[in-house]
């Protein structure tokens, strides 16, 4: 086998998991935003996707251009890979905590009632898990590993569904805390 075979080979494998992973994705976000718009009220399904665009928005402030040196370096097969892949890790903790501390303390004293404050500090705790999975994720794809990607969505993406619509099914309408579950996990935006 040729070296140009094995790379088109690599290529269409990873792509293939890539695929796969954005496709159960947007499979279980459809199905889950029409399960929420059955559920919740008005009131409550607006105050959730008000929430929702905070974590947007301070979301991609984790990432700080960190995809980009990932790929460089391990696609390159730096001898500094191990210690980028670190530095990035490093980075991505501080830039977390200081998104979580950023949407906690503004969601706090910039909302006038408690159920957006909660809500609030419900998605600053949501920011870190998802941060540090999708730098897991960046690691993956830049070591050509998308199967990693496709595998550890397979797991923890339905989880997170089923354990949302349980929190909503057990009574979940009556505060944010109550539906916590449902924040924002594979149904928001892709940073990148």
């Amino acid at each position: 086998m040729s070296k140009n075979a094995g790379a088109v080979r690599s290529i269409a494998t990873n792509s293939a998991y890539s695929i796969a992973a954005k496709a159960l994705i947007i499979g279980l976000r459809l199905a889950y935003v029409v399960l929420l718009a059955r559920l919740l009220d008005t009131a409550d399904y607006g105050l959730l996707f008000y929430a929702l665009t905070w974590y947007v928005l301070f979301m991609p402030l984790t990432a700080m251009g960190q995809d980009l040196e990932l790929a460089k370096s391990i696609g390159a097969g730096s001898p500094d890979a191990a210690d980028i892949v670190s530095a990035t890790f490093t980075m991505r903790v501080y830039a977390t905590l200081c998104a979580f501390v950023a949407v906690g303390s503004l969601g706090w004293f910039l909302n006038p009632d408690d159920q957006g404050r909660e809500l609030l500090l419900i998605i600053a705790l949501a920011i870190i898990p998802r941060s540090l999975t999708v730098w897991c994720h960046l690691v993956y794809i830049s070591s050509e590993t998308t199967r990693y990607v496709l595998q550890q969505d397979l797991i923890f993406r339905p989880l997170e569904v089923a354990l949302a619509v349980a929190a909503l099914l057990l009574g979940g309408t009556q505060r944010p805390s109550h539906w916590f579950m449902s924040l924002p996990g594979p149904f928001t935006p892709s940073p990148r």
